[in-house]
């Protein structure tokens, strides 16, 4: 798959998930939302790269650490600043206090809870960056196959599968206590949500990141033969039997570990149907949109919306409440849920939410670039 239609692949990807976090048409709200981060664990992996020697593969951790982890810990630094202040002088509670992300109970384990969970609301949701971060590092680590076996390469991505349904399962039959215990005692760590979450959304990240090795490897030289309108009309008859047979239990979210009665194959299954077509979509985009437009921009500079866009969409409740003179105040007293009227201006929210990160990200690395290129001038 060439880069465009990667690029073209993370903007329907990331445009989804805005409007997961803010509003979307019901036809759209259920069936595809444990398809969508999947599916950026499959691009992540089609462009994964295996080093041999184990200095070449500590280098490659610490690049991907400074590229992954440093720009997301800053980001936390400045959202959690604006936060206190918004919470300071306008009351406004953005400060993580939900208990399925206090981890601070734990001494061993306190720095879950920045590294997956946010020090505030606002980047409660960027727990992909550093799941991502340790999918890598841990491939790099475990995954050999110098010749490119297809034979090596199944026996990964079998093991693969094997553990993420068995985390599945387990979150399916050991739900998690999710209130504090009244005598205010720390529960057992594995009994408690974050790990659990940690678990479980690695298991299947990870499945979907080694398929898209796989798909790079020995499956994308045969994409004229997959990709067809006929084969696309199958996946989606297939797709919409498994949403009309399993609608009931396919409202959960898989990534949030939640309690179902569902088969604990239904959200493999689904997303693996649901990846096929928004490749097949993006692969048809790529034929109309142009190489540098605004979609491939938008595919680019995933990262920094998927780190700011919480931020902008709570800046802008603000914001509509100040023009408006919206009587619900509801954005004052605690969590980003509240969404001013979603249904009538979620185009305003969801387009600030895609085009601010995309052109500061855009703006900023010129002009650190035009800062060097005069640096080195003089």
């Amino acid at each position: 798959m060439r880069h465009k239609e990667m690029d073209i692949l993370k903007a329907f990807g990331i445009l989804y998930v805005l409007g997961i976090h803010y509003y979307l048409p019901p036809i759209f709200a259920n069936p595809y939302r444990s398809s969508v981060l999947s599916m950026f664990f499959f691009i992540s992996g089609c462009f994964f790269k295996s080093f041999d020697g184990f200095r070449a593969k500590l280098i490659y951790c610490a690049n991907k650490t400074r590229d992954l982890i440093l720009p997301y810990f800053l980001y936390q630094i400045l959202f959690t600043i604006i936060c206190y202040i918004l919470q300071r002088y306008l009351a406004i509670q953005l400060l993580t206090t939900y208990y399925r992300h206090d981890l601070l109970q734990y001494p061993v384990v306190c720095l879950l809870k920045p590294v997956f969970g946010g020090m505030s609301n606002v980047l409660g949701i960027s727990w992909f960056i550093s799941d991502l971060w340790l999918i890598l590092i841990l491939v790099q680590f475990v995954y050999r196959n110098k010749e490119s076996s297809l034979k090596i390469d199944l026996v990964y991505l079998v093991c693969f599968l094997f553990l993420a349904l068995v985390n599945i399962q387990w979150s399916y039959t050991s739900p998690r206590q999710a209130t504090r215990s009244a005598l205010n005692i720390p529960l057992p760590l594995l009994d408690h949500p974050m790990p659990k979450l940690i678990i479980v959304r690695t298991s299947f990240g990870l499945f979907f990141f080694f398929s898209g090795i796989v798909y790079r490897t020995h499956i994308e030289k045969y994409q004229h033969v997959i990709f067809t309108e006929i084969n696309f009309c199958l996946v989606y008859i297939a797709f919409s039997q498994l949403v009309y047979q399993y609608s009931a239990n396919l409202t959960t979210h898989q990534f949030n570990a939640e309690f179902s009665p569902a088969p604990f194959w239904l959200h493999v299954t689904t997303t693996t149907l649901s990846i096929y077509m928004f490749i097949y979509i993006a692969k048809c985009a790529s034929k109309q949109l142009a190489n540098n437009g605004l979609w491939v921009k938008i595919g680019q500079e995933t990262y920094h919306i998927m780190c700011q866009h919480l931020m902008i969409f709570q800046l802008l409740n603000i914001l509509m409440i100040t023009i408006f003179h919206d009587g619900n105040l509801q954005v004052l007293s605690a969590n980003l849920d509240y969404k001013y009227k979603a249904a009538a201006r979620w185009p305003i929210y969801i387009g600030f939410g895609l085009l601010i990160p995309t052109f500061s990200a855009i703006y900023v690395r010129r002009l650190i670039r035009n800062r060097l290129f005069r640096w080195q001038q003089v």
